[in-house]
């Protein structure tokens, strides 16, 4: 399914459920990583909403980088 952003965000903001669609997780998982302070977040009064640019920097901080393949492997 498709993520449906709100038409009137500019710039586009996402709900804990299209948050967990954008990055596969669920949504379970996304207010897991928001009461641990994993991910930054926008409190709309009881609203927790999330910029594309917070999930993006949110997935750069996870990324685990490759180890260079020795010489000898194959």
């Amino acid at each position: 399914m498709a993520t449906q952003l709100p038409r009137n965000a500019n710039p586009p903001v996402f709900t804990p459920q299209t948050a967990a669609e954008y990055l596969g997780a669920t949504e379970r998982q996304i207010y897991d990583a928001v009461r641990k302070k994993r991910i930054t977040h926008v409190k709309v009064g009881q609203y927790v909403r999330f910029r594309e640019s917070d999930l993006q920097e949110y997935i750069q901080r996870q990324t685990v980088l490759a180890e260079p393949l020795s010489q000898g492997a194959r």
